[in-house]
């Protein structure tokens, strides 16, 4: 009898586990989802925009140098 119900007692433990388990992932994907499509929504497409080399004054030397470099006026 007691074997009877230690099992029985440790099987309604697990399925309660699992049934929280179950819970806590289909919770967790749906608010991750509702998550990723307030990011969608909130994006802002890129303008492109112009470099002038007049944007460069007053920045460090080596930034300064770094921008020259890698960037072309307009």
């Amino acid at each position: 009898m007691i074997l009877k119900t230690f099992f029985l007692v440790f099987a309604v433990i697990v399925f309660a586990l699992v049934l929280v388990l179950f819970y806590g992932d289909t919770n967790w994907n749906a608010q991750t989802a509702q998550l990723l499509n307030r990011l969608d929504a909130a994006q802002v497409k890129a303008q492109p925009q112009f470099f002038n080399a007049k944007e460069l004054e007053g920045l460090p030397a080596p930034v300064k140098r770094y921008f020259e470099t890698v960037l072309k006026d307009g």
